[in-house]
């Protein structure tokens, strides 16, 4: 049997099919990256063939690359296109096919590029692959068949740049791109109405992007559009549809929260729920997984907006639909999905506002019994986050579990949750960085904790830790120049020195009681009213 390298050792030319095909046949070879370049290193560097042998060459390693994700083929498949380019520059064929085959190969190198940055995070192959693209749509036209490929191929990269960088021009570049692949599916809508509900679709999270950077209002309002133009031309039972729906009530929402107008929030509420009964209707070809994993994505979103709903129209019956949506979503999420952490937190908060409006203890149980759901999630390794994200989420539903139990205490003045709201505040602290930006409210709230356990059991150690908290929560703020956080810490030292002097006589807790004061009223001086209402206490107490 005549092997590749044999036949092509030998004096008989050789059409390009002939060459894809022996290269192909050796895509599964072990060996492949070898064998291959075994075989180009028997071609003449002048063989008229060796450009589109190395474009042939470079596919099968992208093709291995892709089911294996052995770095060494994609990296060697760059080698072999950024050399079948460097070969066709003066090449002697025609210049409509030289042209032809230098296009082909830019895209395909700015391919094997973005594949190759998905892999390793090295943003230079990014960088890269968008001059490639570029130069491929600069050498081609809308009539060329890969033209509308090499488009949506630059926008890919664009947008990866966008959330990089952050740079307007590359937002404004890939949405002038998008527009036109916009235009150019139109041209195809009959043939393929996906594929231009797509281009809308991509058009509208461009836009999306654009407007959460530079929060241009008009942007938001063309990405409503975009989105609505997607839908209208998206078959019902596309399984595309529940997710171009979810885009068209997100959009909606900021909608809403930029000019708020109720109609847009009631907006993204219906699309949501329509997002829904497509899933639950089995009308959507998903599997069950897929399913289940949107319903219960939508059904938490859902809750999200009948809060949002809540919170502007004090309608009850959102808050009990909302509180509800947020239990569907739960029943539906695996135990072990990152998801189920929030979302115990999400129906915590519905059930705590539930208990505002109606005051019944079940609601405030339920919060209660659901945060510390989540922090077990957290603490049992059972859910797959890193040590950073476990550290700040246990930080901050710990905190959270100590505003519910004092919240509880209150109501039902049980000492246990008074002692377990101390222990979870001073938890929360221990999981908390110490340059966090939260760390003077938390050692506030602590204080605020042993501030009602001296109230409770008239232990000075209480009031004296409370003391050291408040302290310790105003070096903090010492630097950071927010005067209305500072001021209350000081508003609150004082109040705590006051008590304390009340307790023990020292003059030295009044002296400073009514120095801190003075602090206040130099920090800012709209508070002097209430400094010198307090500042009165503080010396009606001598």
């Amino acid at each position: 049997m005549l092997t590749l390298a044999q036949d092509l050792s030998g004096d008989t030319p050789h059409s390009i099919n002939d060459l894809v095909q022996m290269i192909w046949d050796l895509r599964d070879t072990q060996g492949l990256g070898c064998d291959i370049n075994e075989t180009l290193t028997l071609l003449h560097p002048d063989y008229p063939l060796l450009p589109q042998a190395l474009i042939s060459a470079a596919l099968t390693l992208t093709s291995r690359f892709e089911e294996s994700g052995n770095i060494a083929d994609i990296d060697d498949s760059i080698t072999y296109l950024e050399r079948s380019l460097s070969l066709q520059v003066g090449c002697a064929q025609e210049e409509q096919d030289t042209i032809g085959i230098a296009v082909e190969t830019l895209s395909l190198l700015g391919h094997a590029l973005f594949q190759r940055f998905m892999h390793s995070k090295n943003f230079e192959d990014i960088d890269a692959a968008t001059e490639h693209h570029r130069m491929a749509l600069t050498l081609s036209s809308p009539e060329d068949p890969m033209y509308l490929q090499n488009l949506s191929q630059l926008v890919d990269v664009l947008r990866l740049r966008i959330f990089k960088h952050r740079r307007k021009e590359d937002g404004d570049e890939a949405i002038r791109w998008q527009r036109e692949v916009v235009s150019l599916s139109q041209t195809e809508s009959e043939e393929d109405e996906g594929g231009l509900a797509e281009s809308l679709n991509v058009l509208g999270d461009l836009l999306m992007l654009r407007y959460q950077t530079f929060s241009l209002v008009v942007d938001l309002e063309e990405a409503t559009e975009s989105y609505e133009n997607a839908l209208a031309v998206l078959p019902d039972n596309s399984k595309m549809r529940p997710q171009y729906l979810k885009h068209l009530a997100v959009s909606l929402q900021k909608t809403f929260e930029a000019k708020g107008q109720a109609e847009d929030l009631s907006g993204a509420t219906d699309r949501l729920r329509e997002a829904i009964v497509c899933l639950s209707s089995g009308t959507v070809p998903l599997d069950e997984d897929e399913t289940q994993g949107y319903m219960a994505e939508f059904l938490n979103g859902l809750g999200y907006l009948l809060m949002l709903r809540y919170q502007t129209f004090s309608l009850v019956v959102d808050l009990e639909e909302a509180t509800e949506s947020y239990g569907k979503a739960l029943a539906l999420l695996p135990d072990n999905s990152e998801m189920r952490p929030r979302y115990l937190k999400h129906l915590a908060v519905s059930l705590q506002e539930t208990l505002k409006a109606k005051g019944q203890a079940k609601d405030l149980n339920g919060a209660i019994n659901h945060l510390r759901e989540a922090i077990v999630c957290l603490s049992d390794g059972t859910v797959p986050f890193d040590e950073d994200e476990t550290q700040g989420y246990l930080a901050e539903f710990l905190n959270g579990l100590g505003d519910l139990l004092i919240l509880r205490y209150r109501k039902v003045r049980q000492a246990v949750d008074l002692e377990e709201a101390t222990e979870s505040y001073g938890k929360a602290l221990v999981f908390l960085s110490d340059d966090s930006k939260m760390r003077p409210q938390y050692l506030r709230n602590l204080a605020v904790s042993l501030q009602e356990t001296f109230e409770a059991k008239s232990q000075i150690e209480d009031l004296n830790a409370a003391i050291d908290r408040v302290r310790e929560a105003l070096a903090c703020l010492s630097g950071r120049n927010v005067p209305p956080a500072e001021c209350e810490a000081l508003v609150h030292l004082g109040m705590l020195l006051n008590v304390r002097f009340r307790w023990t006589n020292g003059k030295s807790d009044l002296d400073e009681a009514i120095q801190s004061q003075h602090q206040v009223m130099k920090l800012d001086p709209t508070e002097r009213h209430s400094a010198l209402y307090n500042l009165s206490l503080h010396l009606f107490a001598l």
